[in-house]
């Protein structure tokens, strides 16, 4: 046998006129010492998300030899190695995957080996846009499907100092951006922009009335102008009096300003008496 080794030590006695007796004796020579493992496996890291991911095991002495270990046994070793691995976290998913070395006796020894998983970074969208014609549109968007590279769904988080609102005089932009982040802490922002362009406005017409005497006239009331949910303030009149021995024009005149652009509407009363009989 090897292991363990089976002796047989046959001993002769012999007298003086040389008649000899045997007596036999076994001797086991056992192996009870493991293989010697020196130095360290490096730490591997994958992209993946899943511990199927890992890297291929080693199987060899030779391939654990390659990888940096130095392993003797005093009586021989077996070429083929075992292992076998546990895994904790999910971000990144740690892999603590262990190896057994035997010897020609089975007598054996484990060496630990570390991986990481790691999810690859995710993709974002193309920033979004859209045209309306008041700001009071720019409503927060909807927000794109983003995933991260394992398909799991991510929220986006509305920035710091967002929405920023640049309009002057019923143009601009509104931008509202939005942080993507997964469980690597891999960002990316995704940004939507309203370009705010207002309708082309129609001033209402100038209007007159005739009226018999001055005593008719009185202050009009002022067209309704709806310019995105809010009404024109048309503000005080500037009146003119042309009249004279009771024929002539009253006037209202009024200055508004519709997206940065100032205009006027003005009433007018023609004053003109009654033919006498």
């Amino acid at each position: 046998g090897s292991c363990p080794i089976v002796i047989t030590r046959t001993y002769t006695v012999k007298d003086l006129c040389g008649r000899s007796t045997t007596v036999s004796q076994t001797i086991n020579v056992n192996d009870n010492t493991a293989p010697t493992i020196s130095g360290t496996l490096p730490e591997l890291s994958a992209e993946g998300c899943n511990v199927d991911d890992a890297p291929e095991a080693y199987t060899t002495v030779t391939a654990l030899r390659e990888a940096g270990l130095t392993i003797t046994d005093i009586c021989g070793l077996q070429e083929a190695v075992t292992s076998e691995q546990t895994s904790t976290g999910s971000c990144p998913i740690v892999i603590t995957r262990t190896y057994t070395v035997k010897d020609l006796c089975g007598n054996s020894t484990t060496v630990s080996q570390t991986i990481n998983i790691n999810q690859a970074d995710f993709t974002i969208p193309a920033d979004g846009s859209r045209t309306v014609a008041c700001a009071i549109d720019a409503i927060a968007p909807t927000l794109p499907t983003v995933t991260d590279n394992c398909g799991t769904a991510l929220t986006g988080s509305l920035k710091s100092g967002y929405p920023i609102v640049s309009v002057t005089d019923g143009s601009g932009t509104v931008t509202y951006k939005y942080t993507y982040a997964d469980c690597e802490q891999n960002t990316h922002d995704w940004t939507f922009v309203y370009q705010v362009v207002p309708n082309e406005f129609t001033p209402p017409t100038n209007q007159s009335v005739d009226v018999p005497c001055s005593d008719a006239v009185e202050t009009p009331i002022t067209p309704v102008i709806t310019v995105c949910g809010e009404n024109v303030d048309f503000g005080a009149p500037t009146i003119s009096n042309t009249v004279s021995n009771g024929c002539g024009e009253v006037g209202y005149t009024y200055n508004y300003t519709v997206n940065g652009v100032e205009y006027t509407w003005t009433y007018t009363y023609y004053v003109s008496p009654t033919p006498f009989t």
